[in-house]
């Protein structure tokens, strides 16, 4: 196992939320405050160091000390660890930089860049999930300890922060902070951001970050991502009945996804305009799109993307059957 460290070079900040310790120690403060940043600083950067390390060693009792038992993870980051550890897969830390630190009072964020390789025993197949990442270790300090209380995505809690924003002004701010990390991977961050919004009937907030998201995948040629940014844009049309709209986004979509080769997209587009048309009581084209969605998803042996299909196939049905007994009530009066 390799991986590479510079302490004395791990605050490299990629925006300036991110504390670098030779611009702290430029600004005017207490050399007392600057001695407890440093020191918090170095002490953040080990623990980052022997987080990384003791998942890569398979040190359970190593890896779980390092996790504040407050923290909300704690229990699901045992049980993962556990069944990962107790498996024959070799893992490999290569590579492991600190990229980032943020120290506010007792709680601060570290950003780790990682290139960590897990093979199956025998085979030697590399698992897929790993390799080049960034990721966020979120850390309180205890009793005079930092530890460990939460790990996700880099983009992730980009995506959170954006997501979170009051104003234009504050999502303006905070893009320009990030811009390093307009990427493939923040665009994807936003859509998931944008479809909790959505799923909890926030569908202002969940447009905003949509559009968002389409903005960054568009800066950068993200062609995939600017299908799914949009057509998400066509479900939130629909959400709010405007259906013409939504048909739009789904078309602008459509295109991409078609051009792109990307069968897994067009069903899913196909199956959209099959629940506006549904939505519009266009029974018959309703049903033409979700047949064409389902044979898409059987050939791609999508499971899930079948009974998706399948479920709009059958309120089709149930609607043309409550119709056709509404007018045979109304034909017997």
């Amino acid at each position: 196992m390799s991986f590479t460290l510079g302490v004395s070079l791990c605050l490299l900040a990629l925006s300036p939320n991110f504390i670098n310790p030779a611009l702290a120690r430029s600004k005017p403060a207490s050399s007392a405050l600057v001695t407890q940043h440093s020191a918090d600083e170095t002490a953040l950067c080990a623990l980052a160091e022997a987080f990384f390390h003791a998942w890569a060693a398979k040190d359970l009792d190593g890896f779980l000390r390092l996790w504040s038992e407050k923290s909300t993870e704690l229990e699901a980051r045992r049980k993962s660890a556990e069944e990962l550890f107790a498996g024959s897969e070799k893992i490999e830390l290569r590579n492991l930089t600190i990229r980032a630190v943020k120290v506010a009072g007792d709680n601060a964020r570290v950003r780790v860049e990682t290139d960590a390789r897990v093979t199956e025993a025998g085979t030697g197949k590399e698992k897929a999930g790993y390799g080049k990442t960034l990721r966020t270790l979120e850390c309180v300090k205890e009793a005079g300890h930092w530890k460990v209380r939460g790990e996700a995505s880099t983009y992730d809690e980009i995506g959170a922060a954006l997501a979170a924003a009051k104003s234009d002004q504050e999502l303006a701010a905070l893009l320009a902070e990030e811009k390093e990390f307009a990427t493939a991977e923040l665009a994807r961050a936003l859509i998931n951001q944008g479809a909790r919004l959505y799923s909890q009937g926030e569908h202002t907030r969940a447009m905003a970050i949509f559009r968002l998201a389409q903005s960054v995948a568009e800066k950068i040629g993200a062609r995939a991502e600017i299908a799914r940014a949009t057509q998400s844009i066509g479900n939130v049309h629909m959400s709010q009945g405007d259906y013409a709209q939504a048909l739009e986004r789904y078309r602008q979509g459509l295109a991409i996804y078609e051009a792109l080769g990307d069968k897994a997209g067009i069903a899913g587009v196909l199956n959209n305009f099959g629940r506006v048309h549904a939505s519009q009581g266009d029974y018959p084209q309703a049903l033409d799109y979700f047949q064409k969605s389902l044979a898409i998803q059987e050939a791609l042996g999508n499971q899930a993307g079948v009974a998706t299909a399948l479920n709009g196939i059958g309120i089709v049905h149930d609607s043309q059957a409550t119709m056709r007994r509404r007018w045979s009530i109304i034909r017997g009066a």
